[in-house]
């Protein structure tokens, strides 16, 4: 005779709050009676994110400038079903989903907060960069699962 056990639980996947919060941009997760279930998918709501980036001073040899400036990104939110299984035969089999980016794309940033490498302020100056946004969001295998 072999019994199953079926239970739901919310995965804390990787410190980086896959199971319950926002990818990348903070948020936890917890146990079944501390979180509220609903749907993985992109935020309706867009959350300031600030960009840094060094590029080599054109007016001074061996310099760097640094730019920076904020770009709104919404966040993959939401939890994934998830489940745990014990039997006689395998013992606890643990399914664990994560709610995380499924595709990118690349958008062109204008950095125009510059500063030499004193810390001084460049008037005129900006630069542009390209950062990676999240345009879906999905339900994976968590990388931490124990077994699948």
């Amino acid at each position: 005779m072999v019994i199953f056990v079926l239970y739901k639980f919310a995965c804390i996947c990787d410190g980086a709050t896959r199971g319950g919060g926002r990818r990348g941009v903070g948020g936890g997760g917890g146990r079944t009676s501390d979180v509220v279930y609903f749907k993985c998918a992109l935020s309706e709501i867009s959350y300031p994110t600030q960009v840094k980036r060094f590029y080599t001073n054109p007016t001074s040899v061996n310099s760097k400038i640094r730019c920076e400036g904020t770009v709104l990104v919404k966040a993959c939110e939401g939890n994934c079903p998830s489940s745990e299984m014990w039997s006689i035969k395998r013992g606890l089999t643990r399914v664990c989903r994560c709610c995380d980016i499924s595709s990118k794309q690349s958008i062109n940033v204008m950095l125009r907060t510059c500063r030499d490498h004193t810390g001084r302020m460049l008037r005129g100056v900006a630069r542009s960069a390209k950062v990676s946004v999240p345009t879906s969001c999905g339900c994976t295998k968590c990388s931490n699962s124990p077994s699948s």
